[in-house]
């Protein structure tokens, strides 16, 4: 594959850009290296796609930003982002499994039925007040609670940047404090006493 038409489209205007990372995405051989490779490091098809997916935007800003020059295949470069995010996602996720797994014990442990049932009523009711406001920030905030940075929620959910990730979570908490405002029986639930 020639990759010098792809590298001029990618240091051209919006549009060769957009084209030349269309054209990267639809590349058969480079999209079954990358979701193989994350399939056979405990993904599946669709973790593959993603990371796919991100690793293009993480090209793209690097483009944009001066952080990729040309040198070596983009096919490279790109297998490059893509095993990084593979490894630091799994390496997260193992992580947060573990320390799920050890919290989850300890709760066990040192819950009885009647804090175990608050637990859950606190926890259907954050879901319902998420999914009231939207599809969108209920994701930004669930990946805010689970501790993602600014830079992966907006790779997660295809922001431009982690600024414009950050005013959103920012607006999603704001409409979520506003949701709770005043409602003593939501404040009671939830175990905040006054809202800031």
């Amino acid at each position: 594959m020639n990759d010098e038409p792809k590298l001029l489209g990618l240091f051209g205007s919006p549009e060769e850009r957009e084209a030349a990372l269309k054209a990267l995405y639809l590349n058969q051989k480079l999209r079954g290296f990358i979701i193989g490779f994350v399939r056979n490091n405990g993904g599946n098809q669709e973790d593959g796609k993603d990371i796919l997916q991100d690793a293009l935007i993480i090209l793209d800003r690097q483009v944009r930003l001066g952080g990729y020059k040309g040198t070596g295949t983009v096919e490279n470069y790109l297998q490059g982002i893509a095993h990084k995010l593979w490894i630091r996602k799994r390496q997260q996720w193992n992580e947060r499994h573990r320390e799920l797994n050890e919290t989850n014990q300890k709760e066990e442990i040192d819950e009885g039925p009647e804090v175990q049932f608050l637990s859950n009523e606190r926890k259907q009711l954050i879901d319902q007040i998420l999914t009231k406001l939207g599809k969108n920030c209920k994701a930004i905030l669930n990946l805010y609670k689970l501790q993602y940075s600014m830079e992966e929620i907006a790779i997660k959910i295809g922001f431009a940047s982690k600024e414009v990730a950050r005013n959103e979570a920012y607006k999603c908490r704001k409409r979520f404090r506003e949701h709770v405002k005043g409602r003593k029986d939501y404040l009671d639930l939830l175990g905040i006493s006054k809202l800031v």
